[in-house]
Parts: structure tokens; C-alpha cells; sequence
């Protein structure tokens, strides 16, 4: 969860810049950081363009997490193949991996600037916030767990605290994006909110039967913050069409009782359907 409480630095006001509470204000656009609960993962900045024919995007990033400070820069040009539709508002995610005070500094830049990005001529100003990133480095895959048997069309998933995007690799492979801010109410006295699940439906059919592993990375090309071995079993094809089986497990789940399971062609596995006694 981040919360923010935002303070005004500007260096370099005059003219065309001004500061405001919370904010930064350019001739073109003005800029501030959002801590609602809908926007606390990842920060995200948002960007008020004021010209009917022109708008503002972020051309440049930078961030040092060890400093905690984040660089923008926002170009701004003329939108002349467009319809006039007004000004407009521009959402703009902003990974980050601190806690405590921080500095968001803002450079502007023309369409024909021959400036650096973050040239000193371009700053317009800073905004100093403070991240209250609870539970931070909490996370925890959940499946595969470590040493399983893996077969059919399963389920990667886990949950993790503030972060901005998850990425996976098996057996150092590609890597793939992993759907992160399911809810998750069992987190909330570690993350401090609720939207914290990832999850990727998967096939291990897919993969040949034998030992495999799993690496999980969060916000960018860092260490994989978490690993696992498992096993993966099954029929020896990716996808079985056309088998059908309905079958009792005597003495399953207890002596006298017996369970009936079906095969699932959708699931590439066995279901449940009842418990006998």
C-alpha cells in the first residue's frame, strides 16, 4: 500500500513555471502524483495537459532506487492532426522499490529540443513525497510448491506486496508476464491492502515428464526473487483429445469410504465428483 504526503521543491520557478500545492504547474501542463488506493501500485503520475492542440507524454525515465529519486521528462508538441478535443489528463505508471521520503523531478521538453532529457535548462521543479511501502519485499509463491508432481492444465499463482509487474521463466526459458492485483483478503495484515494475487494458467503438458524448475522475477531485469524445483507428470502429450472415464477410488478418503472421479478433457485431469460411504 502507498500512501503519499507531497511537498513543493522548485529551483528554478519563474515566468511560465509555477508551484502549487501538490503540484507542478507548466505553461503547458501541470503535474502530480496520485495516492489513491487505485493507483498505489505502481506510483503513478499524472499529467494535465492544458492546450487544446497540444499534449504531454513522458518521453524519458530514469529512477535511482538507492537515492530515491525518480527523473521524468515530459515532451509537449503540436497535435495538429487531430480533432480539438480539449485538454487532457495522461496516466503514467512509475515502478519504483523504496520506502520513505523520496524526489520526483520534473524536466520539460519541446518537440525540437536538441537539449538532453534531463538537462538543467529543462527542470521545471520537484515534488518530494513520502512512500509508505508496507510489506514491500513480502511475497510468496504458493504453486508450484517446492518438490510437487505437476500434471494437466494447473496454476501458477502466489501473491506479492507493492510491486509494478511480475515476470516467470522455466528452465531459464523466455520469460512471461504473470497477471498481478487479484484480490487477496488474506494479505492485507502484510501488504496492507488486498489486491496483491498473481496468477498464469499453464499447461504442464507442455513441458517434457521430469524434474523442472521455476524463477520468478519483479519490476525489471533484478535477482528472481523466488525459485522452485518441481516435477512434471502425465500421459507424454501436451493435450489428450477424446478420452472419457468415470472411476471409484476404493478406500479413499478413509477405509470405508470410496470417491468417484471423472476424467476432464478441458482440465487434462482427474475431477472429484463425490464421496461415497
Amino acid at each position: 500500500m502507498v500512501s503519499l504526503s507531497v511537498a513543493i521543491v522548485c529551483l528554478y520557478c519563474s515566468g511560465s513555471y509555477a508551484a502549487q500545492a501538490n503540484r507542478l504547474e507548466h505553461e503547458r501542463f501541470s503535474v502530480y502524483l496520485k495516492g489513491e488506493a487505485e493507483y498505489a501500485r505502481p506510483l503513478t503520475l499524472v499529467v494535465e495537459d492544458k492546450g487544446c492542440h497540444s499534449y504531454a507524454l513522458v518521453n524519458s525515465f530514469e529512477r535511482d532506487d538507492s537515492a530515491g529519486i525518480i527523473k521524468v521528462s515530459i515532451q509537449h508538441n503540436s497535435n495538429s492532426f487531430a480533432t480539438c478535443r480539449g485538454p487532457g489528463i495522461h496516466y503514467f505508471p512509475l515502478p519504483h522499490k523504496f520506502g520513505g521520503q523520496a524526489e520526483l523531478r520534473v524536466f520539460a521538453a519541446d518537440d525540437d529540443s536538441k537539449l538532453p532529457a534531463f538537462e538543467q535548462a529543462n527542470y521545471v521543479g520537484s515534488l518530494v513525497f513520502t512512500v509508505n511501502a508496507i510489506g514491500a519485499d513480502k511475497f510468496a509463491l504458493e504453486s508450484p510448491a517446492p518438490a510437487s508432481l505437476q500434471s494437466g492444465i494447473g496454476l501458477i499463482r502466489g501473491w506479492a506486496c507493492s510491486l509494478s509487474y511480475l515476470e516467470m521463466a522455466i528452465d531459464d526459458g523466455e520469460r512471461f508476464p504473470i497477471a498481478y492485483g487479484t484480490s487477496r483478503v488474506d494479505t492485507r495484515g502484510v501488504c496492507g491492502d488486498e489486491n496483491n494475487g498473481f496468477g498464469m494458467v499453464f499447461n504442464w503438458g507442455l513441458l517434457s515428464p521430469g524434474e523442472h524448475n521455476l524463477k520468478l522475477w519483479r519490476d525489471g531485469p533484478t535477482e528472481p526473487i523466488a525459485e522452485v524445483n518441481f516435477t512434471v507428470g502425465g500421459l507424454g502429450e501436451a493435450f489428450i483429445r477424446g478420452l472419457t472415464g468415470t472411476y471409484t477410488l476404493e478406500a479413499f478418503p478413509t477405509p470405508g469410504e470410496s470417491t468417484l472421479i471423472e476424467w476432464r478433457q478441458d482440465l487434462q485431469n482427474f475431477i472429484i465428483l463425490e464421496k461415497r460411504d
